[in-house]
């Protein structure tokens, strides 16, 4: 009875429960129904449309563009205004006191006029100084909206092949289920005959409990990422995820001189920190220069008013002194503390000014040392974990045919449980090692890609790492 129970047992598991190494990637994957099928493009057009962040950085920009014309406009260009200014008229009366009449108008009055504001045509470069940190802030914003817009993309793909990867390691968890539960059934039919111990029943009941337990765990990491896909991508946390790919294994090709001479150009971190050194500098060299009584040169122009009033109407075409004329003014407006706030004849203020510019050097100094680490260091743990990922992929073509022929040797009565479940957990655990190896390379990858301030490494791309 016992041989037709194995050869029954052995013949229903040929074709579900062994193992099979041609079995394509994408039927591993398992997703609860009605869930949204997504592709990575469609992920990375998703969020890049949807993120909230996103949104306000696209109407952060427009208005970053907006200061940068204002900033030109003051700087190259006089200022000529349209002004209306009317007195207050009286166009009715509500209540009529009988104490004295009204002091308010019944007639308009006023006036309307095109102004020029004073335009200063020299002051030794003070303005200058403010308008090239002004310009080089504005750069810099832009060159910063860019950078949270490349960082979420890359933050959309690694999340993407994480839920990939979580569903991957769900089918494998179901998977153990699967071979336990058989186990476990066909335990109970031989310790029913007594082909076994009792305590041998117990350990592959046990064995089959705690994988139904890591079988809900792995559902439950599967769960949290899909809300974190979704967040992400800013759509509605409840909605479950179908991904049409897995992730695909590309070894770096780029060298790692080559990462540090792109990370030097445009590192983030880099041109932050390069942007405040400039900045500084010229904000210690205007702070020297208005610590001198240098006089400053300004046009001093005519406006034209049409005035009115009770009186009739006027045309005036005058400057802030009473005359037409265009004249060029020249004036010094400087102090110096002797006592108080700012020492003195300023030399605090001078001081501060110049350790601020110091303070930016070492800074710039110091982010090119970072930096520099970061992108070796990434580097160098990306090509220990491709040489992690070749043992393991040699390991499961080899788990495979071992955990096959365990199986057929527990069925026959030739090994024990023991020894058959050890071989399951480390086919198990290699395959859920390999996934996870897979994941953690990316992850370098696009830390490195971000370090480099590039949106893909240079001779490979992230959108071409599925696998379907």
């Amino acid at each position: 009875m016992y041989i037709l129970l194995a050869l029954i047992s052995s013949l229903a598991y040929s074709n579900t429960y062994r193992l099979k190494p041609d079995k394509k990637p994408n039927d591993e994957i398992i997703v609860p129904n009605e869930s949204i099928i997504i592709d990575l493009n469609d992920a990375i057009e998703m969020g890049l449309r949807k993120n909230a962040a996103q949104k306000n950085r696209e109407y952060t920009k427009e208005i970053n563009e907006l200061n940068k014309e204002d900033n030109f406009a003051s700087f190259w260009l006089p200022q000529l205004k349209l002004t209306v200014n009317s007195g207050e008229e009286n166009v009715g009366t509500v209540y009529e006191s009988q104490s004295g009449a009204s002091t308010i108008n019944k007639t308009p009055n006023g006036y309307f006029g095109l102004e020029l504001a004073d335009y200063t045509v020299f002051n030794w470069g003070k303005d200058y100084l403010d308008y090239l940190n002004n310009k080089n802030t504005y750069k810099r914003i832009q060159e910063s909206l860019g950078e949270q817009r490349r960082l979420l993309r890359l933050n959309i793909i690694e999340s993407y092949f994480n839920l990939a990867s979580k569903t991957q390691i769900v089918k494998n968890a179901k998977r153990k289920l699967r071979h336990s539960s058989f186990v476990y059934k066909l335990a109970k039919e031989k310790v029913n005959i007594r082909k076994i111990r009792r305590s041998e029943f117990f350990q592959a009941k046990a064995n089959f409990l705690k994988a139904h337990s890591e079988y809900q765990e792995a559902q439950y990491h599967r769960s949290k990422a899909n809300k974190e896909f979704a967040d992400l991508i800013s759509d509605n946390p409840s909605s479950t995820y179908k991904t049409t790919s897995t992730l695909k294994y590309s070894p770096i090709i780029v060298k790692s001189f080559e990462t540090l001479k792109f990370a030097d150009r445009a590192n983030p971190q880099i041109k932050q920190a390069k942007f405040q050194m400039e900045n500084a500098k010229r904000s210690y060299r205007k702070v020297l220069k208005e610590n001198m009584p240098l006089p400053k040169l300004a046009l001093n122009f005519a406006a034209y008013k049409h005035n009115f009033s009770e009186n009739g109407s006027s045309n005036d075409f005058e400057n802030d002194v009473g005359n037409r004329n265009v004249e060029l003014k020249a004036s010094i407006n400087m102090s110096w503390t002797i006592f108080g706030s700012g020492g003195l004849f300023n030399s605090r203020v001078r001081k501060k000014a110049f350790l601020n510019q110091k303070i930016s050097e070492v800074n710039f100094s110091e982010a090119k040392r970072s930096v520099s680490v970061t992108v070796k260091n990434l580097h160098s743990q990306i090509k220990y974990i491709e040489k992690q990922i070749e043992a393991l992929e040699q390991g499961q073509k080899n788990m495979i045919k071992a955990f096959n022929k365990s199986l057929d040797d527990y069925i026959d009565g030739k090994i024990k449980f023991t020894n058959f479940k050890d071989i399951l957990d480390e086919n198990i655990l290699n395959t859920e090692s390999l996934v996870n190896a897979k994941q953690s390379h990316l992850s370098l990858k696009l830390d490195l890609a971000y370090a480099m301030g590039k949106d893909d490494l240079p001779g490979s791309n992230f959108e071409g790492l599925v696998q379907r």
